[in-house]
């Protein structure tokens, strides 16, 4: 970051457009591989549910925190802009993406988590395209405790874009797609989360 980006951030003041696109240029992810065990609970049942496709969860730390890093969760093209991030390309690959930049459809956003845990709750109870889900306890279970003790219950510092990726061979464009990005806005973390199967 330049200097004078470094003396903007000391005085809190707002960036300016070029100012926000050197932040995204310079925007560094550091992959995070820690994850709870109710996130393993959650990603096996999926997998033995999803049996035709599955689920992939990534999650990344900004690593330089700043008081920028709130203009860039609340930029309007944050989505677009955080897939051409030269640090998950890599993680991406499972995506099969006929392009190195796919146009992404946002379908749904929210200022809160609210409903994750009402939607994973959802994928695992009904279940996969062969597979039959989980009861619906049990998959209200799953589903609390990976919000509980990933997020520890915090549902209003976040903001969940629920997406559609363009070109990409990984999905089947089926019922049982459904890709999200989870920004954690006090603790500076992404998580990416995709999920597909097909009959």
């Amino acid at each position: 970051m330049s200097n004078n980006l470094k003396k903007l951030v000391l005085k809190g003041d707002i960036p300016t457009e070029n100012e926000l696109n050197n932040l995204w240029e310079n925007l560094k992810l550091e992959k995070i591989n820690h994850w709870t065990e109710a996130a393993k609970i959650l990603t096996d049942r999926i997998n033995s549910l999803y049996s035709n496709g599955g689920i992939e969860l990534n999650k990344y730390k900004i690593t330089e925190e700043n008081h920028f890093n709130y203009y860039l969760f609340k930029d309007k093209h944050f989505v677009e802009n955080i897939y051409k991030n030269k640090y998950i390309l890599n993680d991406r690959a499972y995506l099969k993406l006929k392009n190195e930049y796919p146009k992404i459809n946002v379908k749904e956003h929210f200022t809160d988590i609210y409903t994750l845990s009402g939607d994973l709750a959802r994928i695992i109870g009904y279940g996969g395209a062969y597979n039959h889900g989980a009861g619906q306890n049990i998959s209200w279970e799953i589903a609390t405790k990976f919000v509980e003790n990933e997020f520890g219950n915090r549902f209003e510092e976040f903001d969940c874009y629920r997406i559609e990726i363009e070109n990409s061979e990984w999905f089947y464009d089926v019922a049982w797609d459904y890709s999200i990005i989870i920004v954690d806005i006090k603790n500076n973390e992404i998580i990416f989360m995709d999920m597909t199967d097909t009959d």
